[in-house]
């Protein structure tokens, strides 16, 4: 009864999750690649911002529409099957956002530490209100637009 138990086996610290061969190996596989690990491997508060605002998202958009249809006389302004679509539509948006949201947060980081930022990560969360202005106000014209033109046709 006096058996010895085996050893605890010893985690590594949280503060890396890769030695420097795996660092070097996932350089060599994708460039940069470092950056959008630290975005999946971020823990609880990255997957958090993630699903809140992949759930928030639809929420949203179904209560804009239950007040739409208040307004227009008790009657839904589109069908069941749309507003389902709409609705998956929005979470994937939504969960874009949460993403973002969680990249700008790791550039920041990044930068404040010193380490390597991949250009288009610095080009779209780094440069502040020139990232905004060169590349998120066009993009949210072109996305509107599309938007349009799709119900439209």
């Amino acid at each position: 009864m006096s058996e010895k138990l085996p050893p605890k086996k010893v985690r590594p610290k949280k503060a890396e999750h890769y030695d420097e061969d795996q660092k070097r190996s996932l350089r060599r596989a994708v460039p940069h690649a470092t950056a959008f690990d630290d975005l999946f491997r971020g823990g609880r508060p990255v997957w958090a911002k993630i699903g809140g605002a992949a759930l928030a998202t639809p929420l949203f958009v179904f209560f804009a529409f239950r007040r739409m249809a208040r307004r227009g006389g008790g009657q839904m302004p589109i069908d069941g099957g749309t507003l389902v679509v709409i609705l998956a539509l929005s979470t994937a948006l939504g969960a874009f956002i949460g993403a973002s949201l969680s990249l700008k947060d790791i550039v920041e980081t990044r930068k404040e530490k010193k380490k390597p930022v991949p250009l288009v990560l610095n080009l779209l969360y780094g440069q502040g209100i020139i990232s905004l202005l060169v590349f998120w106000v066009p993009f949210g014209i072109f996305c509107t637009l599309a938007v349009t033109m799709l119900t439209l046709l």
